[in-house]
């Protein structure tokens, strides 16, 4: 049902499994998606906390918390979950590579970070994720040459890909070409970026960057004339 956007239905269902049988922990955790999906976090949030002492899969419920209280703003928690998932499976990626940009974006710890970032590198060296926040976390340390070489792979390997995720390689990818003095590549991977449809914050990024870029380009075809 929720494969064919019958989402009303879908709800029907799982909350007649549930009702049927209360200890059913993968309708429980369906309908906590269903929930995320709405907007609805406290409900979600309630579903998956019942679901986990009923004995769901700790690794999915701990990974949805993590997705909702990252929605919700609260980092803390949501980094708190994405541990708990590593206590049960210290090499998953998604949990790796998550809470990697969670220290780094937003914690302020961007050692661990990169730490945790090369270990999702280790377990799958053609993760795009886990490569693309390796670069990251480089840019962010300053790293400039190290940086471009996991974008340049990530964003080669994502090919004509678009969304926020394929546009916040470009735009990193961009800004680290600008700090290494290559106006050109960085205005051309910005451009890519704003073309991918950025989130809005690395939308406002890459049109800033990409205007001090231009203005760049202007000035050095002034005196080349």
């Amino acid at each position: 049902l929720l494969a064919n956007g019958r989402r009303d239905e879908a709800k029907r269902a799982f909350q007649a499994a549930v009702e049927a049988e209360p200890g059913f922990s993968e309708a429980e955790v369906s309908l906590a998606r269903l929930d995320l999906a709405a907007g609805n976090l406290d409900a979600a949030r309630k579903r998956l906390n019942a679901a986990l002492s009923r004995g769901a899969d700790p690794i999915v419920v701990h990974s949805i918390l993590a997705a909702l209280e990252t929605q919700a703003k609260n980092i803390d928690a949501a980094a708190d979950h994405y541990r708990k998932v590593l206590e049960v499976a210290p090499a998953n990626v998604n949990a790796l590579t998550n809470l990697s940009y969670l220290l780094g974006e937003y914690l302020g710890r961007e050692d661990e970070a990169l730490n945790l970032a090369q270990k999702a590198k280790e377990a799958e060296p053609d993760n795009l994720d886990a490569t693309s926040v390796v670069g990251w976390i480089y840019y962010r340390k300053g790293i400039y040459n190290t940086a471009a070489q996991y974008l340049k792979e990530a964003v080669s390997k994502q090919g004509s890909a678009t969304g926020p995720t394929a546009a916040f390689r470009h735009c990193y990818l961009g800004l680290t070409y600008l700090k290494l003095g290559d106006v050109e590549r960085g205005a051309a991977s910005l451009r890519q970026a704003l073309a991918a449809g950025p989130d809005p914050k690395h939308a406002e990024m890459a049109r800033a960057a990409l205007e001090q870029a231009q203005k760049g380009l202007r000035a050095h075809a002034e005196v080349a004339r």
